[in-house]
């Protein structure tokens, strides 16, 4: 059977926490997210085990972006506990340090120490690319295995802002699941532009007694001034109450689409 794709290399926050959630099945390892997010679609891997919120930084944009326009589906979630260390080349004090290279959501996770450095930051593909490609007098933000992995020494350890730093991953495939247990329903949609358009979707899920867990807008990446709103609902997308709530949507909404249906824990 096919692996499933996550983003590498080895040593990232996302290959740790697929170890974790898959009890160390060996997964795809790609180098970005949309590149696993492909793998995906054309059935080069069974799915696609991506981060998609952080606690500190919010969404996770490109899998967010990219999640509302694909044929994937969102069959599982899995929260990661998340914790940065600062490291670099092994002789090397914070203060020979001239550059920070890092992920951009570790750069924003870590936004205190970042600042108190007062150094530039090379944003790379990922915290493992950045650790592979260290030099002198650069200092690497990302998990501590990418000490031992890529012959790094520890300068700091837990340098993440805030005392609880999680990020939420979501397990992507072909099919829409539909679970009995704790079920949550993620799904986009676009409005056109027009006054109370958008308090008249909302008043539908109001009116039906449905919980909004979460709601964000983000860019269409059409024309200026469009946007898709993605919503997270508390049960199923095959719950009477919701599957109604959905069809009413849709005779308002230009565009909608269920992203998953999955187990909330």
């Amino acid at each position: 059977m096919s692996k499933i794709a996550v983003l590498g290399p080895k040593g990232t926050f996302s290959d740790g926490a697929y170890a974790a959630f898959s009890g160390g099945r060996e997964p795809m390892l790609c180098d970005t997210i949309p590149l696993a997010m492909k793998a995906a679609e054309e059935g080069l891997a069974a799915g696609a085990f991506l981060p998609i919120e952080n606690s500190l930084e919010g969404t996770v944009t490109v899998t967010a972006d990219l999640l509302a326009v694909s044929p994937l589906h969102i069959q599982a979630q899995y929260i990661y506990e998340i914790h940065h260390c600062l490291m670099a080349l092994p002789g090397t004090a914070e203060s020979d340090l001239r550059e920070i290279a890092t992920h951009p959501q570790p750069a924003g996770q870590c936004r205190r120490l970042v600042e108190e450095m007062g150094l530039p930051v090379r944003l790379t593909e990922s915290t493992a690319a950045a650790a592979a490609a260290c030099g002198k007098g650069e200092g690497v933000i990302g998990p501590r295995e990418l000490a031992e992995a890529y012959g790094l020494s520890i300068l700091r350890e837990n340098v993440e802002d805030g005392g609880h730093n999680s990020t939420r991953f979501v397990l992507l495939g072909k099919e829409l699941t539909l679970p009995h247990k704790h079920p949550r329903t993620s799904l986009a949609f676009s409005l056109k532009d027009r006054p109370g358009v958008l308090y008249g979707a909302l008043r539908i899920f109001a009116e039906a007694g449905i919980n909004l867990l979460k709601i964000e807008s983000r860019p269409a990446k059409t024309v200026l001034g469009e946007y898709l709103f993605l919503v997270d609902l508390d049960g199923s997308a095959a719950d009477p109450p919701i599957a109604a709530a959905l069809e009413a949507l849709g005779e308002i909404a230009q565009w909608k689409r269920v992203l998953g249906c999955y187990e909330n824990e």
